[in-house]
């Protein structure tokens, strides 16, 4: 009987041990399998820091660059405006220098440059195209005479994209058609800059207007310095103070219309007024 129950107790001691290292070796590839699945999260973190911020580099790198060489570019068209007494003086400001707390700060943080002439002012918004854009489309559904296919698609996905909203107001588009390969995704702009240019340009016009007591016309362009895909033109207007340019010819035929089509003669005192307002570094109440 004693031999009986030491035989037993050796079996259970053995199975004892043998669940032990088994809930070890368990143990140890749990231990293992978590080092190796922290060390793939800090990898991945490490190759995110790496990647995301030189995106971000490379994207501030490129806007910079693209406002550098558009100034420059202004500068000289400005200049032979100039020279040939089609405009007697101009100052470039860039919307960035303009402090947050200047009252005319919300009218113009949309645009990269203000341009104030003695002729009136241009506000531009430099934008990149990196894909084929259809360009400024109301929600509306296409007509039944439209043949064009890219009027037809592009009056189709803003409508369809419109009705979520089921809103009657009357909204314009502008989204990107990207193509991968098993899908065609229409990525949409968060605002419309045609339509946003054309309120901006007007509210600023008439804000300036009441400070100098003259009239002062204004024009917005819309420079595509990237533009990569084809810009499908939606429902932009014919006879508009806002353009879309996408060269420097683009861009001397807008300020070419601005001389043409200007109510405006500013004196140097006039225009000093206006550049002085988007320069004040402090709030002002001679807008209110």
């Amino acid at each position: 009987m004693s031999l009986l129950l030491w035989f037993l107790v050796c079996i259970l001691f053995i199975l004892v041990l043998l669940a032990l290292l088994r809930l070890k070796f368990y143990q140890h590839q749990l231990d293992v399998e978590a080092y190796t699945k922290k060390q793939l999260l800090n990898k991945i973190s490490i190759l995110k820091q790496e990647r995301y911020p030189f995106k971000g580099r490379a994207n501030t790198t490129t806007y910079h660059l693209n406002l550098r060489n558009t100034k420059q570019l202004l500068n000289q068209l400005l200049e032979n405006f100039k020279s040939e007494d089609k405009i007697t003086d101009f100052r470039i400001m860039t919307t960035s220098q303009i402090a947050p707390k200047n009252p005319l700060f919300s009218l113009v943080s949309e645009f990269d440059f203000i341009v104030v002439t003695n002729v009136g002012m241009i506000m531009i918004n430099i934008k990149s195209l990196k894909s084929k854009t259809f360009y400024h489309f109301e929600g509306k559904a296409p007509t039944t005479d439209e043949h064009d296919l890219n009027q037809i698609v592009g009056h189709y996905i803003a409508n369809q994209y419109h009705q979520q909203f089921q809103s009657a107001l009357k909204t314009s588009y502008t989204f990107n058609e990207v193509i991968t390969e098993n899908k065609v995704t229409y990525e949409f702009h968060e605002y419309d800059p045609y339509q946003l240019a054309e309120k901006a340009s007007q509210n600023i016009q008439d804000t300036v207007e009441a400070l100098v007591e003259v009239p002062v016309s204004t024009i917005g362009i819309i420079y595509c310095v990237d533009q990569l895909g084809e810009r499908i033109e939606g429902d932009t207007k014919s006879y508009s103070r806002i353009y879309t340019s996408e060269n420097e010819k683009d861009l001397q035929f807008a300020i070419q219309q601005l001389v043409d089509t200007s109510r405006t003669l500013l004196a140097h005192n006039k225009m000093q007024q206006i550049i002085s307002a988007f320069e004040n570094h402090h709030e002002s109440h001679q807008f209110h």
